[in-house]
């Protein structure tokens, strides 16, 4: 996930979030980066978007995107309230 350190519409913590969420896919799988002196425009465009965050980006894509892909079933996980 990544955030925009100034972003004025999605507060610092909010994509982070999604980690939680996101149960099926491992901890060590996680990434998180806070784009320094951004907004939220700031994260999908210009050029700290293209000089910082693509490179981001990109390293992760080829990290994960290149490892033998293992087909394995879906959990189901249930929320503690019920």
């Amino acid at each position: 996930t990544i955030e925009g350190e100034n972003d004025d519409i999605s507060g610092l913590g909010q994509t982070q979030a999604a980690h939680d969420l996101c149960v099926n896919i491992p901890a060590d799988k996680h990434v998180h980066y806070m784009q320094p002196a951004v907004g939220h425009y700031g994260v999908f465009n210009g050029s700290r978007f293209r000089s910082e965050i693509v490179p981001r980006i990109a390293d992760f894509i080829s990290s994960y995107g290149r490892q033998q892909r293992v087909a394995t079933k879906p959990r189901l996980v249930r929320s503690a309230k019920g």
